[in-house]
């Protein structure tokens, strides 16, 4: 085998010192060096200033420039052509730059124009998106697919998208379709022209509103950003009136996949190998990505209309300039089920007063300029929430790189169901003042959740008392749950997940007796569970797989009488099971590793309907970076 080149580089003298940066429309260089040291596994730095910032990255890459280094710039903009130019350090020996962009920058050289597929390849590509299950689908005849594929200009893209919209359909489709994109431009030689013939696809979908619907609400989140699919889910659920657990948003994103209108990317699959049983959860590491051009095209659609009556309002927020129609206090009540609103990381005004009477869903994408711990932004939740009667489902995220302190609690409505908050300090028992008595799910990502407490704190109990799922992912900083979760007794899902420092279980946790799902993967810390466990009566799922610590389950942990499935691969100490194991007679499937499954082998003839699956892969500690 020859070795790989690249743009001209041979991709084998860079080993693994190659690096993929998308850069976007809109891009933080502070956030952008920060991840490059993440993923170089360095300590990552708290910058202060963009030129703080440039001189991190010479830094890093003197770091790593002791072997040749390419770095990809991916994805950049007309207007960024200043940000490329900061990271050119002509002093550091075996360092390469790669930019990909739509435009040519006159100051880079050489420049590598791509050329598009040729008619036989774009031929071939077609004819691959239009199959269904694996068996080749062809074309009602050969000129009318050589006459689709030249009208797409052979984009990718574009033949993904419209080659999708035609599976399964008849030769008078076809050319109805075919009719439609001559309509307008004949040729692609723009980005506006791209977006005319994808828009042309989703005037098919008038038969499937809903999928059309699903496409549009991506939209809502920031370009080039990796949108958690469990969002969606909390998104859709609330919107739609899907489910609880999901099964049909998960359904509604796959399609959206399958129709090239949307990436899914898997960055850790739920070691629990639950997802036909136990909802949403195992989705917690999949997110959706949408291409820029088709991003653009959900929000042309969205915006359709007068503002006051949209179904969706989709606002990017340029500094403290505020539209016209929302600043000066003109608008009337607007119509908007979903809204969300994008800031970037020189926002700092206080919000305008907005009348939501019909909102259902809030999400919130915020930026921090200042990148570091010290100096970390506060991020005030607005006004406007408190008085929005009909609001479901709230979703905040910050995309930067460290926490941000989030305040203006108080103003979050009684009517909420659905909360998630990724990348925000959350006081946590001081949340026990609130009154979200409709609340049925709370979820913490990578958040900072603040265990202090005063002697005048409300308990959380009253605060969400009908709480039915608590997912607690990436927080580092949590080491306890605190008591008050126990007394919530309607909670049937606990999911505490990649929280290192996480330690104990409160002694309580037998109170709350309508649990069906513990889920502690990846708690490292954790040495033991409670006794009172065993009052669990209810659960199906234990999972405390790599749980690198746990050395026993609870001696009496017999007396979880309908527990169907225990996954433990990952436990490293745990040498032994208890006696009581032998009454789990609903048990069915166990996850482990070859030399635990002895263990459970021994028990094949009391618990005869028990299913052993080996867990063979080498373990990886990858995801404690």
């Amino acid at each position: 085998m020859g070795i790989k080149t690249y743009c001209g580089f041979h991709i084998g003298k860079f080993k693994d010192n190659i690096m993929f940066v998308s850069v976007s429309k809109k891009p933080n260089l502070t956030d952008i060096v920060q991840k490059m040291y993440q993923r170089n596994r360095f300590k990552v730095p708290e910058i202060k200033s963009e030129g703080d910032a440039v001189y991190c990255l010479q830094q890093l890459l003197r770091k790593i420039g002791q072997n040749p280094v390419l770095l990809a710039l991916d994805d950049v903009w007309k207007e960024s052509e200043s940000i490329v130019e900061k990271f050119d350090f002509d002093e550091i020996k075996d360092y390469k730059i790669v930019v990909t962009s739509r435009y040519e920058f006159p100051g880079f050289s050489p420049v590598h124009r791509l050329n598009p597929l040729t008619h036989d390849e774009a031929v071939e590509l077609f004819r691959q998106c239009v199959t269904v299950d694996d068996r080749s689908v062809a074309a009602p005849d050969s000129q009318l697919l050589n006459e689709m594929v030249e009208h797409c200009k052979r984009l990718p893209l574009v033949i993904k998208v419209v080659a999708k919209s035609l599976r399964g359909r008849d030769y008078a489709f076809w050319r109805e379709k075919l009719n439609e994109l001559n309509k307008g431009h004949s040729l692609l030689d723009s980005a506006k022209e791209i977006e005319d013939c994808l828009g042309k696809s989703l005037d098919d979908m008038a038969g499937e509103p809903s999928i059309k619907e699903r496409f549009m609400d991506l939209g809502s989140f920031p370009e080039d950003c990796m949108i958690p699919a469990t969002a969606l889910i909390d998104m859709w659920v609330e919107l739609y009136k899907l489910d609880p657990d999901g099964v049909r948003a998960i359904t509604d994103l796959h399609e959206l996949v399958s129709r090239n209108l949307a990436d899914l990317a898997v960055s850790r699959k739920d070691s629990s190998d639950d997802h036909e049983s136990y909802s949403s959860h195992y989705y917690s590491g999949h997110f959706a990505q949408q291409h820029d051009l088709l991003r653009e095209l959900a929000i042309k659609e969205c915006n359709r209309g007068e503002i006051e009556k949209r179904d969706r309002l989709i606002l990017e927020l340029n500094g403290n300039k505020f539209p016209d129609w929302w600043s000066e206090q003109k608008q009337q009540p607007l119509s908007a089920r979903l809204l969300s609103i994008s800031t970037d990381k020189t926002f700092s005004a206080p919000w305008p007063n907005l009348e939501l009477p019909q909102a259902e869903v809030l999400v919130l994408n915020f930026q921090n300029d200042m990148q570091s711990k010290t100096y970390a932004l506060t991020y005030a939740l607005p006004k406007f929430i408190e008085k929005a009667d009909k609001l479901k489902a709230l979703i905040v995220t910050n995309h930067s790189f460290f926490p941000a302190e989030l305040h203006n609690f108080h103003v979050v409505g009684s009517n909420l169901r659905r909360i998630r908050f990724q990348r925000v300090t959350v006081p946590f028992l001081s949340m026990g003042k609130l009154r979200l008595h409709s609340l049925k799910k709370i979820s913490f990502f990578m958040c900072y959740i603040s265990q202090t407490s005063t002697s005048n704190d409300a308990k959380i109990s009253d605060a969400m008392p009908n709480l039915v799922e608590l997912d607690i992912d990436y927080c580092d900083n949590l080491t306890a749950l605190p008591d008050g979760i126990c007394e919530i007794k309607p909670l049937k899902k606990l999911n505490i997940t990649n929280c290192h420092n996480f330690s104990a279980l409160p002694e309580q946790i037998g109170q709350l007796v309508f649990l069906e799902v513990v889920r502690l993967n990846s708690c490292t810390a954790l040495s033991q569970l409670p006794d009172s466990i065993r009052s669990l009566q209810n659960v199906k799922l234990l999972d405390v797989s790599d749980c690198l610590n746990l050395s026993a389950l609870p001696d009496q942990i017999g007396q979880m009488v309908n527990l169907d499935r225990i996954n433990m691969r990952g436990c490293l100490k745990l040498s032994k099971l208890p006696r009581s194991i032998v009454k789990l007679r609903n048990l069915k499937k166990v996850i482990c590793e070859k030399e635990k499954a002895d263990l459970w082998g021994l028990l094949k003839g009391t618990l005869p309907s028990l299913n052993i699956t080996l867990f063979e892969e080498e373990p990886s500690l990858d995801w404690l970076e």
